[in-house]
């Protein structure tokens, strides 16, 4: 695992997160590792938003809640 790391200039722990998903990792250390295994091909796929199942969820998710009134707003802020 060091040795992979080290070829793609991040530290272990980096290379741990990538491996789990962590979304904090960026998206050139995704492409590093796969143009490291010959995989750049699966870059377009990889980063497409149309496939990220989660943030299409999500999104839907904030576009159906109703929008807050003033008056539910208003209960909120300091008098």
């Amino acid at each position: 695992m060091a040795a992979f790391a080290e070829r793609m200039q991040v530290s272990v722990p980096t290379l741990r997160k990538m491996e789990q998903g962590d979304p904090t990792v960026s998206i050139a250390v995704y492409a590093m590792a796969l143009w490291l295994v010959g995989r750049l091909k699966w870059l377009p796929e990889v980063a497409n938003p149309a496939a990220d199942e989660v943030a299409l969820d999500l999104e839907i998710t904030r576009i159906q809640r109703p929008a807050a009134t003033k008056s539910s707003q208003s209960q909120w802020k300091k008098s």
